[in-house]
């Protein structure tokens, strides 16, 4: 990941009104530029692309790269980028989990639970929610963590002021899951069904795992009825070892 996905942005930054990103590091200014094949300083390096967005980032974990505890200080965690335009109202970060030890999962996922940003609009709120589920098992099939991870992301949405909502991000599940049926049950509308859409992952991803069965799916978008989707697609690209979900809405 790197100029590939930079490029990206800058390509549609004067077109976008929200950005969702998932594992950011922030690190302090003695860390070197890369570490465990990740980009250290990603977060400076996304506020420097996108200075017309205001950004909020929640941490799910310090002290860690992708593969060992590090002497610099270095949070790791999930942002949201809004255009400075936008009137946001109110900026959530709920945890729901902390996966430390959880079957082999690795030190730096630490906290699950739901960001979000809610946005004043004319007709009223727009919600939007991020998620970043949990990762383990790979196969991404239900656990009692990840039933509780969805009646609770659902529990979270409900609890929000009337608005319309949008809940997007890498659940880290398969698409046949009853802990996707509990978020459909929400009455939120499944645009990666919807849509029919066929896969969310790359040959980025699937090359970390090789002979292994080749995984299709991981990511979501859900949205409110009351929602005019203008457009939704999740374009092949290689940015990142997950494909960019991109939607247009009129609320």
């Amino acid at each position: 990941m790197g100029q590939p996905l930079f490029d990206f942005l800058k390509q549609h930054a004067k077109d976008t009104d929200v950005f969702c990103f998932q594992e950011v590091f922030q690190a302090g200014v003695d860390a070197p530029a890369m570490s465990s094949e990740a980009r250290m300083y990603l977060l400076d390096e996304l506020q420097e692309i996108l200075p017309d967005f205001r950004y909020y980032f929640d941490i799910k974990s310090s002290g860690h790269d992708y593969e060992k505890l590090v002497p610099w200080k270095l949070d790791f965690g999930k942002a949201i980028f809004v255009q400075k335009t936008h009137d946001v109202v109110a900026h959530g970060w709920e945890v729901y989990m902390n996966t430390a030890g959880y079957i082999n999962t690795a030190p730096q996922e630490g906290l699950v639970g739901v960001q979000s940003v809610s946005i004043q609009k004319d007709q009223g709120l727009l919600h939007i929610v991020h998620v970043h589920g949990i990762s383990k098992p790979g196969q991404k099939l239900d656990t009692p963590e990840r039933l509780h991870q969805s009646q609770s992301m659902v529990k979270y949405i409900g609890a929000l002021p009337k608005g319309d909502i949008v809940l997007c991000g890498d659940f880290n599940l398969m698409p046949n899951t009853e802990s996707i049926r509990i978020v459909e049950k929400s009455g939120l509308r499944n645009l990666i069904t919807e849509y029919n859409i066929t896969n969310t992952r790359n040959e980025v991803s699937w090359a970390k795992f090789k002979g292994q069965e080749l995984q299709h799916f991981a990511d979501y978008t859900f949205v409110s009825p009351s929602i005019k989707v203008i457009n939704f697609e999740v374009p092949y690209n290689e940015i990142s070892d997950h494909l960019p979900m991109i939607i247009e809405l009129s609320i």
